[in-house]
């Protein structure tokens, strides 16, 4: 498990945030449980994929923080939530809305 620096630390915040902000998810739902429900399961896999696509951390790194046990499982996360983006307007949305909040928050 990779040490967590101080870079790493505001990142991982300053999405946690924009995603509270951009589709109203309190921050205490993106301490991410390992859980089945499938609106945590979605959650997660978003989540799994904004840090893939908005950061330079390494899969195994985003494994450790969603609660994965292995680097591939971001892999197929990443993989599944990049063919949602084509057919499911959830998915999109929340992508989206996120993207916005996040670079208002970063220019």
């Amino acid at each position: 498990m990779l040490i967590e620096t101080k870079q790493n630390k505001e990142t991982k915040e300053n999405i946690i945030s924009a995603l509270e902000e951009a589709i109203g998810v309190p921050r205490e739902y993106w301490e991410i449980k390992r859980s089945k429900e499938t609106t945590e399961l979605e959650i997660r896999q978003i989540y799994c994929f904004l840090l893939r696509t908005n950061t330079d951390f390494t899969t195994q790194y985003i494994a450790d923080i969603i609660g994965y046990k292995h680097h591939s499982s971001v892999l197929r996360t990443t993989e599944a939530i990049e063919e949602a983006l084509i057919t499911n307007e959830k998915v999109k949305k929340i992508v989206n809305e996120f993207k916005k909040e996040y670079e208002q928050r970063n220019s």
